[in-house]
């Protein structure tokens, strides 16, 4: 399941990469970045600053991901915050947790790279507008966002939290 996820991940990174380096020659000079509440763009940027963001963040949430799952397994436990740790964490366990761990932030990480997909989608967009206007799916991916996070920290609390056999 992990390798499964992290085929997913780095297709998504790669997908990130890849709009941004073809949004960057599509878009206007100037770009509209930010958005208030209704949707009506209040801030811009150069091409430039737009394309050099939208790169450092795919990249910064890609390393971010990659260095939990691939430094998690090495932590001391003390270090791993989860209930009953001394039981999770034995030796005989030790290898199956972290991994299930590592499938839960690659998850993580599927989930954010796809919202940032969509997110700088609907900037590009927004730009060929006049006047540049944020469409409402934002709200959209934002909820699909909310509820992958909720999902995943259920899934934590309930895998963690109960209590091992005597």
């Amino acid at each position: 399941m992990k390798t499964r996820l992290q085929v997913v991940f780095a297709l998504l990174v790669l997908a990130a990469l890849g709009q941004a380096l073809w949004q960057h020659g599509h878009l206007p000079a100037t770009v509209a970045t930010h958005f208030n509440g209704s949707g009506q763009a209040n801030g811009w940027v150069s091409r430039g600053a737009h394309t050099a963001l939208h790169l450092l963040t795919v990249l910064f949430i890609a390393a971010l991901i990659q260095g939990i799952v691939t430094l998690a397994p090495r932590l001391p436990k003390e270090l791993i915050n989860i209930p009953h740790r001394d039981y999770w964490l034995a030796p005989e366990r030790a290898a199956q947790v972290h991994a299930w761990i590592g499938g839960w932030v690659l998850f993580m990480g599927c989930a954010l790279m796809g919202f940032f997909i969509g997110l700088f989608d609907l900037v590009y967009r927004a730009n060929f507008m006049t006047p540049s206007r944020l469409d409402r799916g934002v709200w959209i991916y934002a909820a699909g966002l909310l509820v992958a996070t909720a999902t995943m920290v259920t899934a934590l609390i309930t895998r963690f939290t109960r209590k091992p056999a005597a």
